[in-house]
């Protein structure tokens, strides 16, 4: 029984053994590497077309953000403005006040 066992091993790796010989002999690895080439390739450019993608939602995206930080930083920059004009509203207006009191106690 145990020669038996030894023997289908011994007969595997023999088989084993001959087809690496002729895999080597007929270069068969480098025939089926270049026959899959196609194969890969549709999987690789697959790949490829989808980090392109990403990249170019990416790039949407961050462009979509700049514009709102720009659409904010006007806002801002306009608020800023308006309050600015305000300011010199109230202080135009506080000066005409005293101006006229001042001109309304010398006229007394």
């Amino acid at each position: 029984m145990m020669w038996k066992i030894l023997l289908i091993a011994l007969a595997v790796l023999a088989g084993l053994f001959l087809l690496s010989l002729v895999v080597y002999f007929f270069n068969l690895d480098m025939k089926l590497a270049a026959a899959m080439t196609p194969v890969m390739n549709k999987i690789y450019d697959r790949g490829k077309a989808k980090r392109d993608r990403k990249t170019r939602v990416r790039k949407e995206r961050e462009q979509q953000a700049e514009q709102k930080t720009g659409q904010q930083a006007e806002q801002k920059t306009e608020q800023k403005e308006e309050q600015k004009a305000e300011k010199k509203m109230e202080k135009d207006t506080d000066r005409k006040t005293e101006n006229d009191k001042k001109d309304g106690s010398k006229a007394v």
